[in-house]
């Protein structure tokens, strides 16, 4: 929406929202979210209410957030089951960590809102704890402060979240590239190390792991060095905690989180051991150094003067044979220290490898969201080969940017005969090439070779550099450094010390010492056995390039979604907009070429094929196979939804310009799926009610000997809220004071309720999961006039005719309901009554029903009044005419009389061998339905359709309730049972 597409207008934009702590911005909604980090916590930018109002929504229907980008990710992957991606990149510091936890948060979130409550909920519920978990552990031993960030990750992390066909967490995976090992043993000043050393100091220094023997920060030399041993807003002790019960939830036992911590206490005091020239034996341990000696022993499990050998010397191999050489001091410190760096690399890679087999899929994986939160671009004063690979790995992103976004959508469009004007954008492949090509040779390939070089140095790594790369984008200064043109700006390297850390090899008699002479089986299994090869071990770069090349693969297959951070200033203060900063990260990430992309261009490209294949649906004219004209099809699908400018038809693809045509596309698509698979639940819910009332033939055939015929009642489709009761709030109230909500409704229509006095009252009744209620008619000011709990049901009594009635009977009175729908209330109740009971609901059909309720007068009486409801045949009234009225022979007795097409007529008989034509209609769901008019009764004194009591078939001799001796316990004796009706 700029009017000014330019870097400034960017900038200038971008910074009148970060002033309104807008700190989200889309370039193309729903394709590119910027994020200017605002270096505080805005009120409720990350609450559950804010999280729930981007669930099922489309990107442009709220703010720009990341929750957004989340959404469409997930929904993406719901409609088209392929695999997504969310590339969250930007300089260190600019926000990349917490962005992607928020992100794996809401996916999370609505994943696990969307399961079913089952076991599969909670496996999945499981899988989720464990996912948002591996955040907090990931980070105690894989970020620390540097000076630009105070949670910086000095990891690059692929955090995949699997998913089965439905949508439904099954797992996870967490790749982990380039820890930054050095760290450990050389933190630059003003920095940390990694969160975990100071976490531990400070649970020690409060009476936690007192057997470890940890003092404070400032007694160790690999945490001295650096100066800095608090960060502001962090609190040790409580991450720790926190990262304790991480490990718990992961899976890690008792033994193995000590085992893990002392591996941290072993690296802290091994920084501690010195050494002293020995002269011709080389070097000793220097004595000021002995209790550091002694703990690191202690820690590892193993004998203190294996240790002190193993320190000092080192194995070789002459001509097959194995030697130990004395290292003097400066050898036995970088000894010393890669031993510490390798027992901290081993143990983190361990951590994800737990991470990974705590996670891993419980289901049929179909597919996967992958969040990459990787390190950022990096420029300091002096900077070595751990900038370099960061910096590599920026470039290939941004490559991969660059060819998803920019290079590959203009060239689509020139292919497919669209017209368009080319943008120029910076092209980084040929920095790539510089970092990573072997033909012509690019730098690592050179330190690779110089790495396997008897006698190569780091100035004979220069003098190659110099003399075989030629490219513009590097330039050699001297035999000491080298600058890189990267996207983000010059970089100068240092060469010193670059071979050693490409080598990265751990004296071999160390390696040994930890298989075998350590006896802690956790330590142990850091170092497994593995079978002698002649093979070199692969360098650091030559690892690294293969993942990276593994991470594009892996990225190319996806659907990628991008989320660019942007840091504001340097001095981590809130509300400080540096814009000339902010405009060269606008500049390297190559936003306004985005932004004249995304606006000149189409938000949608797809093969006609597959338009056609999801949207055919939308119109009739096109349903289900086509008119074999594909191309003129799809155009009749867009018109459908009255589409009609806004896309171009290319040579094999369709391209739509707006994203909200997308939109309404889909929304089409929903609302017919919706409809569909409505029509199908009716069907089938419809099927399941015929074949039971069938079922049932034989039982009604029992009670009445054949002699009578009995008509379903089967009509309707089922679709169980007829009223739409979210739409009425006072419904939903009185719902929500009764402990139910809105989702629990199982049925709910209008229906006739036969009062006490044998009076006729519209009532909307509503079934619960476990209550029945009725409530006063009109829908607006709905109020509960009686429910009962369906665990209190007792049985249900219905006619061998074909009319609506039905009665419930309960514990302490009945009722006498008429409706359409009896069959759907029957079987809503059959299921409900299963389910809390764990047995069948007990139905009688009978042509004379006893029921029971309580007296009635301005003093209601306490006992309990039976009364009858007879249902008779009249061949005299009109079909469907069934009529109501008080029986002449006693005030306790009502008859129904049932037309003939309702009764001897009707649709199914208890000896039909099969269902009619109007039946295998409504087994189909679209039956057109009987319509029933009921005669209005006159009211009657005494009696009425209140509760209590069972139906029986007529018979001599008074009725007898099969709940009497119920009744007899609970109330007085009912009032004599009038004469039966004649058979």
């Amino acid at each position: 929406l700029l009017t000014n597409i330019s870097e400034d207008g960017i900038v200038s934009g971008l910074q009148s929202r970060y002033k309104s702590d807008k700190i989200y911005t889309w370039i193309g909604t729903g394709q590119v979210l910027l994020c200017v980090n605002p270096f505080k916590m805005i009120n409720k930018l990350y609450s559950p209410a804010t999280l729930k109002t981007y669930m099922n929504r489309r990107p442009y229907e709220n703010p720009p957030h990341v929750y957004a980008i989340a959404e469409k990710a997930y929904k993406d992957l719901q409609e088209t089951h392929k695999p997504q991606c969310v590339l969250v990149s930007g300089e260190s510091g600019a926000g990349k960590t917490e962005n992607a936890k928020r992100l794996m948060e809401y996916i999370t979130n609505v994943a696990s809102s969307s399961d079913l409550k089952s076991a599969k909920s909670s496996a999945s519920s499981s899988i989720k704890d464990k996912i948002l978990r591996s955040n907090v552990l990931l980070e105690s031993f894989g970020n620390a402060k540097t000076l630009r960030n105070d949670n910086s990750s000095r990891f690059g992390k692929l955090m995949e979240i699997l998913f089965d066909y439905g949508g439904s967490i099954v797992g996870g995976r967490v790749t982990s590239y380039l820890l930054e090992k050095i760290r450990v043993t050389q933190p630059k000043e003003g920095e940390r190390n990694f969160h975990i050393f100071y976490q531990l100091c400070e649970a020690c220094s409060r009476g936690e792991y007192q057997e470890l023997g940890l003092g404070t920060p400032d007694c160790y030399a690999y945490l001295l060095r650096s100066g800095c041993f608090k960060v502001p807003r962090m609190n040790d002790l409580n991450e720790f905690h926190d990262t304790e019960q991480a490990m718990d939830a992961i899976g890690f036992t008792a033994d193995e989180k000590t085992s893990l911590f002392k591996v941290c206490a072993a690296i802290l005091n091994l920084g501690n051991v010195s050494f002293v020239d020995a002269g011709a034996e080389g070097s000793d341990i220097d004595p000021a150094s002995n209790d550091a000696v002694a703990w690191v022993a202690f820690h590892l499990c193993m004998d203190e003067g294996v240790l002190r050998h193993n320190l000092t010397h080192r194995k070789i191999e002459v001509n097959g044979e194995e030697f130990q050489k004395p290292l003097l001091p400066e050898d036995a410190i970088r000894s010393r220290d890669a031993l510490g760096m390798s027992l901290y690399s081993n143990a983190f890679s361990d951590i994800v490898k737990k991470l990974n087999a705590s996670m891993e899929s419980s289901g049929m994986e179909s597919s996967r969201i992958g969040i990459l939160d990787i390190y950022g671009f990096e420029i300091f004063e002096e900077n070595s080969m751990e900038q370099l690979h960061i910096n590599y790995c920026n470039e290939k992103l941004q490559q991969l940017f660059i060819e998803l976004t920019l290079r590959a959508e203009q060239n689509e469009y020139a292919k497919e005969g669209i017209k368009w004007e080319t943008v120029n954008y910076f092209d980084n492949e040929p920095v790539v090439k510089l970092i990573e090509s072997k033909r012509p040779i690019g730098i690592l390939a050179l330190l690779d070779e110089e790495s396997v070089m008897p006698r190569a140095t780091d100035e004979t790594f220069a003098v190659k550099c110099n003399k075989h790369i030629q490219n513009k984008h590097f330039a050699p200064l001297g035999r000491t450094h080298f600058t890189i043109k990267h996207y983000a700006g010059d970089v100068t390297y240092m060469n010193a010390g670059m071979l050693e850390k490409n080598k990265d090899q751990l004296n071999k008699n160390l390696v040994e010492m930890l298989q075998t002479d350590v006896q802690n089986e956790y330590i142990k299994s850091l170092y497994p056995v593995v079978s002698k090869s002649h093979k070199k071990p692969p360098t650091v770069s030559t690892q690294f390039k293969k993942q990276m090349n593994e991470l594009m693969d892996n990225l190319s297959q996806c659907n990628a979604h991008y989320v660019r951070t942007i840091k504001p200033n340097d001095q981590k203060r809130s509300g400080v907009y540096e814009a000339a900063m902010v405009k060269n990260q606008v500049t390297y990430l190559g936003l306004k070429e985005n932004v004249i992309v995304r606006r000149a261009g189409y938000a949608v490209r797809q093969k006609y094929e597959e338009f056609f294949s999801r949207y055919r649906l939308l119109s009739d004219e096109v349903w289900p196979f086509g008119t074999g004209d594909v191309i003129s099809d799809c155009e009749t699908i867009l018109n459908s939804i009255n589409v009609t400018s806004g896309y171009e038809k290319g040579k094999s693809m369709m391209f739509i310009r707006e994203p909200t045509t997308l939109f309404a596309l889909e929304d089409a698509r929903d609302a017919k799926l919706n409809m569909v698979a409505a029509k199908i639940q009716g069907c089938y819910r419809a099927w399941i009610a015929i074949k039971y009332f069938l079922e049932l033939r034989k039982k009604a055939d029992e009670v009445f000997g054949g002699k009578k015929r009995r008509a379903g009642s089967v009509h309707l489709a089922f679709h169980g809220d007829y009223l739409d009761c979210k739409s009425s709030v006072s419904l939903s109230t009185a719902l929500t004071e009764s402990g139910e909500y809105i989702s629990d409704i199982k049925f709910a229509d209008r229906v006739d309720k036969i009062n006490r006095k044998g009076v006729v009252q519209e009532r909307l009744l509503v079934i619960t999961s476990n209550a029945f209620y009725f409530f006063t008619p009109d829908m607006e000011k709905a109020a509960i006039k009686s429910s009962n709990p369906l665990n209190c049901l007792l049985g249900m009594s219905l006619s061998s005719y074909a009319d609506g009635y039905c009665i419930l009977h309960f514990t302490d009175h009945d009722y006498v309901v008429n409706s359409r729908r009896k069959s759907e209330i029957v079987m809503v109740l059959k299921e409900r009554y299963t389910t809390l009971l764990e047995s069948e609901l007990p139905l009688e059909f009978s042509d004379r029903i006893e029921y029971k309720t309580w007296g009635g007068g301005m003093f209601r009486s306490k006992s309990i009044t039976m009364n009858y409801i007879t249902f008779e045949e009249d061949r005299g009234l009109p079909d469907n005419n069934v009529e109501f009225t008080m029986a002449k022979e006693t005030a306790n007795t009502m008859k129904v009389r049932v037309p003939t097409n309702l009764a001897s007529r009707a649709p199914i008989g208890l000896n039909d061998s099969a269902p009619s034509r109007s039946v295998a209609a409504a087994v189909g769901g679209y039956a057109a339905p009987v319509k029933n008019t009921y005669s209005k009764p006159p009211a009657f004194n005494g009696g009425g359709a209140g509760g209590g009591g069972y139906g029986r078939a007529a018979g001599a001799g008074p009725p007898k309730n099969p709940y009497s001796s119920y009744i007899a316990k609970t109330a007085p004796a009912p009032s004599p049972a009038p004469a039966p009706a004649p058979a």
